[in-house]
Parts: structure tokens; C-alpha cells; sequence
């Protein structure tokens, strides 16, 4: 096999990676995928043989979006010595690649809105979002555990907070809001949220 010639996983993988850029700034029913093949410098019959449609294509690009991401932001919390930290770790990492990469956010949330006519869109984005939730509601009940966060917050309820401030970040980087330094800086948000959370008058700085 020469050398610049990809093989079969390689391959699929780059069609997903440039398909996500792609219908990030077009959307699904924007985006063709002689579009695709086109910025993959391939033949658009190739598209096929690896992808049953473009929906399907669309589905594994919006998966490969939102796992890049968890990635990140769920590799924040290691190395950290209590829950608190632990989370806001994770959102600042979160916050900080939302805020950067518009693209990004643009395409996961064209996935989260596809789920209202695509059912199997909607399995996949809910077992993602709710991979999510489990995980940072385990780091506040951490917290809560080892008294790093006030006893009387409810980790489900928080959880759910939390998360309706990452829609924030993503839709702000979509359409490049204004906003104040409080909510539109990745570490002053956080620190405002240890200040809420934390057992400590003064939690100091947010560890990145």
C-alpha cells in the first residue's frame, strides 16, 4: 500500500472528522456530501462505501464531536483532591474549548436539535448527555462527601445547573454574544461558581 494512501479505518475516521466541520457551518440540509468528498480530496462514491447515507454520516460526525469534547473536559478532574476542584476543573476546560471553537459547538448543537424528527439521533444524544450528567453529579456528591461543598446543595438539581450553563457557552461561541466579564470569561464563571459551591469563604483561585 503507498504510503500517503490511507487504510479503510483511517479513512472513515478522516471522513467524519472533515464531515463535522462541514455540517457545522451548514448544517444537515445545507451540506452535501459531494461537499465532503471535495474537502476530503476523495471520490464522493467512496462517502458510501463507508456511510449508508448522509444522515448516518451525520450521526457518527455529531458523536465524534461530542466524545472529543468529553474527553477533554472529563480528563480535567484527574490528579484533583476533592470534588470541588475536581469540578470546576472540568468546566473550565469545558468552558474554556466551548468559547474556542465555535465550530464545534455549532455542530453539536445542530445534533442536539435534530433529535426533535430523528429518533435515532435522540438515543444517541441522550446516552451522551446523560454519560455527562452522571459524571459531574458523582464529583458534587463527591464534594458534598468530603466537605469541600456545602452539605445543603442538591447534586441532581446542581448537575442540571451546571449543564444549562454549558448551553450557554456553546450558543454564545455559535453566535458570538457580548457578554460581561462574569459570564463570559471561562475562569471568572468559575470561580463564581466555587464561591456558590464551596464550604470555604474564600476557595481562592480555580486550579486549571
Amino acid at each position: 500500500m503507498p504510503k500517503n494512501r490511507l487504510s479503510g479505518d483511517e479513512r472513515r475516521h478522516q471522513i467524519i472528522e472533515k464531515a463535522a466541520e462541514v455540517f457545522a457551518k451548514k448544517g444537515v440540509m445545507g451540506t452535501r456530501t459531494r461537499d465532503i468528498a471535495e474537502i476530503c480530496n476523495i471520490n464522493e462514491a467512496l462517502i458510501y462505501r463507508h456511510f449508508a447515507s448522509k444522515e448516518e454520516l451525520y450521526q457518527e460526525a455529531m458523536v465524534y464531536s461530542y466524545d472529543l469534547a468529553a474527553r477533554s473536559w472529563m480528563s480535567g478532574a484527574k490528579g484533583h483532591t476533592n470534588g470541588l476542584s475536581a469540578l470546576l476543573a472540568v468546566f473550565l476546560a469545558q468552558f474554556k474549548m466551548l468559547s474556542e471553537n465555535p465550530v464545534l459547538c455549532a455542530n453539536m448543537w445542530h445534533g442536539i436539535a435534530s433529535t426533535t424528527h430523528d429518533p435515532i439521533m435522540a438515543e444517541s444524544v441522550e446516552e451522551k448527555l446523560n454519560s455527562f450528567h452522571v459524571f459531574i453529579k458523582g464529583l458534587i456528591e463527591q464534594g458534598v462527601k468530603d466537605g469541600s461543598i456545602k452539605p445543603e446543595i442538591d447534586p441532581e438539581l446542581c448537575a442540571w445547573l451546571m449543564r444549562g450553563s454549558t448551553y450557554n457557552f456553546m450558543l454564545r461561541a455559535i453566535l458570538n454574544l457580548k457578554a460581561s466579564r462574569e459570564v463570559r470569561d471561562p475562569d471568572r464563571y468559575c470561580e463564581f461558581i466555587g464561591d456558590l459551591l464551596s464550604t470555604d469563604s474564600k476557595p481562592g483561585p480555580v486550579e486549571s
